[in-house]
């Protein structure tokens, strides 16, 4: 499953979420119910086109370059007792266009999805070999549905039904695509950041203590602001240090906790030591906000809600002392 980055801290969780934990509002008695319907069926390609709305639009969409996906989606227990999974493909687009109401939109957080079910597949025209990247095409399509127990991310798949044209004409995609293979860099002794400008931050790969990571330093205009550049060689110089620290206070807390816990969330230990959780948790990125940053986890699985799916940060102050952690919604 893909994950989506936040451009900061204050969009780490939207304030509706907060407001409707706040007033402690669940999910209605029709979600409940159509819990219990999909967790009485075999999830297959006909149930997951059943997640998407009833009607198809047509949209034109410019593909990504990034590497086409492919991954077991669930129903998991959190809905009506049921585990149903099977195949489905997906590939990220870089934006879309409404062909009814003209809305153009440029952010880099959806994708076109479909099931892949070899016994009765009904979107047999669309592979990855009929989706080239970084290429405009008019496709019918259905939006998902604002389904509740799938979360906010959900809504960023668009379930492909036809592919219509390749090769597509549209001046903004095409824009769009003249930008992207336009970036605007930023060569650093570490490494070369790429400006994602849907996220204002510089983005880049390179190894801390001795992990591949992401890195990601606010942007001010086209450059990364003055903080994180004086941040960053230090993390670097300090990353034996730092690291040991990290590990000793997630060793800690997992002890403590039988698990990950935040304000807002617990990601309960599913190893039978606390050893092997810490062992088994996957450090994703370092986020630079200044001259205080964070080091990112997310167990990167291909299940759209894979049991025990935990995704969080510990930040770190501008003296190296680890400040709280938290979850990220």
């Amino acid at each position: 499953m893909a994950s989506f980055d936040e451009p900061g801290r204050v969009k780490r969780e939207g304030i509706l979420t907060r407001l409707l934990r706040f007033l402690g509002i669940g999910p209605s008695a029709e979600d409940e119910q159509e819990r219990a319907r999909l967790a009485a069926l075999n999830l297959n390609t006909a149930v997951y086109a059943d997640l998407f709305a009833n009607e198809s639009e047509e949209m034109l969409v410019l593909t990504s370059d990034f590497d086409p996906e492919i991954g077991t989606f669930r129903i998991n227990a959190g809905i009506g007792g049921g585990k149903k999974q099977f195949q489905a493909k997906s590939c990220p687009i870089l934006g879309y266009v409404h062909v009814k109401s003209g809305t153009f939109m440029d952010q880099p957080v959806y994708k076109l999805t479909w099931g892949e079910d070899d016994a009765s597949n009904p979107f047999k025209n669309c592979s990855f070999q009929t989706l080239k990247p970084l290429t405009v095409y008019r496709i019918r399509s259905k939006l998902a549905m604002d389904w509740e127990p799938f979360g906010g991310e959900w809504l960023s798949h668009i379930l492909l039904v036809e592919v219509l044209e390749s090769d597509a004409h549209n001046q903004e995609l095409e824009n769009l695509r003249r930008e992207y293979l336009n970036p605007v860099l930023f060569t650093h002794p570490l490494a070369t950041f790429r400006l994602n400008t849907f996220m204002e931050n510089f983005e880049a790969k390179a190894e801390w203590a001795g992990l591949p990571v992401k890195l990601s330093l606010n942007a001010e205009g086209d450059k990364p602001a003055g903080g994180t550049l004086k941040r960053l060689p230090e993390v670097f110089a300090q990353q034996t240090q730092l690291y040991a620290s990290l590990n000793t206070y997630l060793l800690e807390h997992i002890r403590k906790h039988n698990g990950i816990r935040t304000k807002d969330g617990f990601f309960p230990n599913p190893h039978p030591t606390a050893e092997s959780f810490l062992q088994d948790l996957k450090l994703q990125k370092l986020d630079f906000f200044d001259q205080d940053f964070d080091i990112v986890f997310h167990n990167d699985d291909d299940a759209l809600v894979p049991d025990g799916e935990y995704y969080f940060y510990v930040s770190f102050d501008p003296k190296g002392n680890i400040t709280g952690i938290e979850s990220i919604h």
